[in-house]
């Protein structure tokens, strides 16, 4: 039997193609109206920038990353400003752009099972509740934001 400790506190996270499971603590804020200066970046998920608390942050599109198709949306979208895991990118934030605010869930042990191969480098896909989400890769993503970061210099 699932106890209180045994749950963490995660996100359901809409995007267009697709939905991510992400632990709570990744994500330091949920931006609802963010105006996103968008721009065709090099990698082509590098989809613009936003000013958040006086840091420019990268904004990334994870279904480009994944391989799939992202379209630019017209006005104001939902970001998740994530929180970087490893300490040396600067600032220690990026964005991720989303298709709706998150729904917080308690996951506990056994809701999760696996649901095909995953995407290479992007993470693993794993049905919960009956849906099926990607739970990214995160360290991967941060790794390559580093590295586009690195050769843009």
């Amino acid at each position: 039997m699932s106890t209180d400790r045994d749950a963490v506190q995660s996100l359901v996270v809409e995007l267009q193609e697709g939905k991510l499971l992400l632990p709570n603590v990744a994500v330091a804020e949920v931006v609802p109206q963010a105006e996103v200066a968008w721009a065709e970046g090099d990698p082509d998920w590098l989809v613009g920038s936003l000013q958040w608390r006086g840091l420019a942050l990268p904004v990334v599109a994870l279904e480009r990353y994944q391989g799939a198709t992202f379209h630019v949306p017209g006005g104001p979208v939902t970001v998740l400003v994530m929180n970087t895991l490893s300490g040396r990118m600067s600032p220690g934030f990026y964005a991720l752009v989303v298709a709706a605010p998150p729904r917080l869930e308690r996951v506990v042990e056994g809701a999760l099972t696996p649901a095909g191969d995953g995407i290479p480098g992007a993470g693993l896909t794993l049905d919960y509740q009956g849906q099926r989400v990607l739970l990214p890769d995160l360290s991967a993503l941060e790794r390559h934001l580093l590295g586009s970061r690195d050769s843009a210099a």
